[in-house]
């Protein structure tokens, strides 16, 4: 359990540090694109569809039911079906829906030149790390169990 944890980690910090450098360079970025557009309603329509993912693919793929039964598919496969396999997936999976946000605030950013829309998926993105981090814990020592 505690090489799962020790990647779990790994994975979230190289990402968060990542996503750190690109909100602090977020001035200069948007002084080399320059456009001026103005989606307020792609920005609106981003920040429903990230919530929306967020707490459905959390639910369905990062559930202590969907790993444990994970788990014993790919041992009835052959395959390694240990903790650290399943867990490693979930961390991976984790890492990547708490970055989404943070990609599409990017993406804001070059449309529109405005700093804040970065800022604001940016928060979003964290908040989803800090979630995604708990529920990823809370399936490991799930399957520690089991």
């Amino acid at each position: 359990m505690d090489a799962v944890l020790a990647f779990r980690r790994r994975v979230f910090l190289t990402l968060g540090t990542l996503g750190f450098f690109l909100v602090v360079a977020a001035d200069s970025i948007a002084g080399l694109f320059g456009n001026e557009g103005d989606p307020d309603l792609l920005t609106a329509g981003f920040l429903v569809v990230v919530v929306i993912d967020l707490i459905v693919a959390s639910r369905l793929l990062l559930s202590q039911e969907r790993l444990a039964k994970a788990r014993t598919n790919l041992a009835a496969r052959g395959r390694d079906g240990s903790m650290l396999g399943v867990g490693k997936v979930a961390t991976i999976l984790g890492a990547s829906l708490a970055m989404t946000p943070l990609l599409m605030g990017f993406v804001l950013l070059v449309i529109s030149g405005d700093t804040w829309r970065l800022y604001l998926f940016a928060g979003v993105s964290l908040l989803a790390g800090f979630y995604l981090w708990r529920r990823i814990e809370e399936g490991i020592r799930y399957l520690s169990g089991f």
